[in-house]
């Protein structure tokens, strides 16, 4: 188990140091549900990136933005923000809805595979470039369903 240092004083003055399960990472920026990220040099989380250059690799998906008030129902809401500063769990698998019928009945069948786009996105196309990470991130299990398993693929910077 990781310990990492947090900002606490208790009330002699000492600063506390918070025991974090080592699965979990400090949000270096703002980042929605669905979101994918990885890790920046400083070990925060950063919208994963296929751009050639300045390539971060997915480790885990946003699986819920911000955190739930006290009596405040679980409903998954897309538009609430998980804010800089506040931790994540790393969960390299969710279970996504998307877009009602955004992916055919043959996408299903085939179990069409998803892949780590720019700025934490999944997209549905194989990046094409050099030196862009292609990376499988999950694949198409309903027509407005897909499952994210970042534990399938670790990627290939294409040449």
């Amino acid at each position: 188990m990781a310990v990492i240092a947090t900002r606490g004083v208790l009330a002699s003055g000492q600063k506390a140091l918070v025991e974090l399960d080592s699965k979990t990472v400090e949000l270096a920026e703002d980042m929605y549900e669905g979101t994918l990220f990885g890790l920046n040099a400083q070990g925060k989380a950063v919208k994963a990136s296929t751009v050639a250059g300045s390539v971060v690799k997915a480790i885990g998906i946003i699986k819920e933005g911000g955190v739930r008030e006290w009596g405040e129902g679980f409903v998954t809401d897309p538009n609430r923000v998980a804010k800089a500063g506040t931790y994540v769990t790393i969960n390299p698998y969710h279970r996504l809805a998307v877009e009602e019928g955004k992916f055919a009945i043959a996408d299903v069948a085939d179990q069409k595979p998803l892949y780590q786009g720019d700025a934490g996105a999944i997209v549905d196309v194989a990046p094409v470039g050099t030196g862009k990470l292609e990376k499988v991130v999950g694949y198409v299990i309903g027509q407005s369903t897909v499952f994210i398993d970042l534990t399938r693929d670790f990627g290939t910077i294409l040449a």
